[in-house]
């Protein structure tokens, strides 16, 4: 095989990956959003024979022996193929490493393991998800044994969500923020101007909602007719195919914030993702996609902290949005809701905490994934460990499985390693903050009315470049340094010291 016959193939084998990587995004969307619960078994089922089918053209011979003629030929390939040929190889090479067998029945197990808690969590019955519980983490280590033999469990499951991340980093990471917001936090419970929120729980009917939704995620530039918005148990964002990124919300009708914050975060996803896609440097390539979990995430805690939770946000839209609901906001200022929005106190809920208490969410399931990393705990005693830790850190403690160690489906869809990805998200997404101000005028754009700027800078400096730049190297080319976590708790000091007029 000469070199432009191996391009050709190369082409040919990613059209056909995207064929099934198409059909089987929209099978995970529909399970998630619509499908019948009588369905599911049987979707699980063929949802991991097309899994199964994919990983096969993947790590098949064609594939092997196409990229062993495009790694031999590096140095006449463009940029962007040369770095999907790269990213492919050493995907492949970890891929080859695992029994389809094992893949298969893994897969299976996954779709299966997500129907089960779904209804556990709706029972708060823990013990019912236990079983599948350990069979993952069982899965998930055989995985990770096979796949990267030279890293410890944890290290590899980091490694699958953020390159290049070791355990030690994030224990520093979270040393770091821990010692700046406990006494915080500590000091706006005992000090800070209470906060108005009887007007939260009010009866705000869904379709409104809806409506709102729709009309922020078009200022934060989502294409909806690029994409779309429908609801599930737990808000996300997925990439169908070009031209089709969905994004899901929960609506709840007794309080006005949740879907408020739930959709212009999965919308930082959405215009990350439909911008990739645009880029004329990686679109229509297998690098028009997020570089990093943490990248991605900073894109949606950007817009939904930094920009759609900040002052003069709401002094522009909540006219818009008392419009929508004038009887349950007749008596609530802007000042009144902004402030509402922000709150800060312990909680039991990781997607409805706010933005100074979220990182220690973060910290009790990273702590959690180092025990189940190491082995040593009964998976019966979960629970208990979870509530534990939520009434050291947080001071708060579960009532209840849906409330504890149930809320999130990433242990359910065997995402070891995802969570620090968040608090890392806030840290990237305060440094891009540092470094935006510098050349756009934040509150001057937001009074204008046209969130343009402050996408397009979004946009050249992250979207653009998918995964053709790693998260390390991307924010030291936008900023000039290593991430650092010092622009995260200065953000928040100062945003909470005014907020609560320490």
């Amino acid at each position: 095989m000469n070199l432009q016959q191996a391009q050709n193939k190369f082409k040919e084998l990613n059209e056909k990956l995207r064929s099934y990587a198409y059909v089987g995004s929209i099978a995970s969307f529909d399970m998630s959003t619509q499908a019948p619960a009588k369905g599911k078994a049987a979707a699980a089922k063929n949802l991991s024979l097309i899994s199964a089918e994919a990983f096969s053209i993947r790590t098949g011979e064609e594939m092997k022996n196409t990229l062993e003629v495009l790694c031999e030929n590096k140095d006449k390939l463009d940029e962007v193929t040369a770095k999907e040929v790269e990213l492919l190889s050493e995907e492949l090479e970890k891929s080859r490493k695992i029994p389809k067998e094992l893949f298969r029945e893994y897969r299976e197990h996954i779709s299966i393991s997500g129907n089960v808690w779904q209804e556990a969590k709706e029972k708060s019955d823990f013990a019912m998800f236990a079983p599948y519980l350990e069979k993952t983490i069982d899965y998930k280590k055989q995985l990770a044994a096979i796949t990267k033999p030279e890293m410890t469990i944890l290290d590899a499951w980091l490694d699958d969500f953020e390159p290049e991340t070791k355990t030690e980093e994030l224990d520093a990471f979270f040393s770091v923020v821990r010692e700046k917001t406990v006494p915080l936090l500590a000091k706006i419970q005992k000090e800070g101007k209470p906060v108005r929120e009887d007007f939260v729980s009010r009866h705000y009917p869904k379709e409104i909602q809806r409506q709102v939704a729709h009309k922020l995620l078009e200022m934060f530039k989502f294409d909806l007719n690029a994409g779309l918005l429908a609801e599930s148990a737990h808000p996300f964002a997925t990439t169908i195919t070009h031209g089709d990124v969905r994004l899901t919300t929960k609506f709840h009708e007794d309080n006005i914030l949740a879907a408020i914050g739930s959709t212009i975060h999965e919308g930082g996803h959405g215009i990350y993702n439909q911008n990739a896609q645009l880029s004329p440097i990686v679109g229509n390539t297998g690098l028009a996609f997020g570089t990093s979990s943490a990248i991605h995430e900073s894109q949606s805690r950007f817009c939904e902290n930094m920009i759609g939770m900040s002052e003069t946000f709401w002094q522009y839209f909540y006219p818009t949005l008392q419009e929508y609901f004038k009887e349950q906001l007749s008596d609530v200022s802007a000042d009144e809701f902004h402030r509402a929005l922000n709150v800060t106190k312990p909680s039991f809920i990781r997607i409805e905490a706010d933005e100074l208490t979220y990182n220690l969410h973060i910290m009790v399931r990273f702590e959690v994934e180092k025990l189940l990393a190491e082995g040593n705990v009964p998976i019966n005693e979960l629970p208990k460990i979870w509530n534990d830790k939520y009434t050291e850190y947080l001071g708060v403690t579960p009532p209840n499985d849906k409330l504890g160690i149930l809320q999130d489906i990433h242990f359910s869809a065997g995402l070891f390693g995802y969570f620090p990805t968040y608090s890392l998200g806030n840290a990237y997404a305060a440094q891009m903050l540092h470094v935006m101000k510098k050349t756009v005028d934040i509150d001057a754009t937001i009074k204008s009315r046209d969130l343009a700027p402050i996408v397009s800078w979004l946009n050249e400096n992250v979207h653009k470049y998918g995964r053709l730049k790693k998260a390390k190297e991307l924010i030291m080319d936008i900023s000039g340094e290593p991430l650092n976590p010092k622009y995260l708790t200065d953000y928040l000091e100062q945003k909470f010291t005014k907020l609560y007029f320490l």
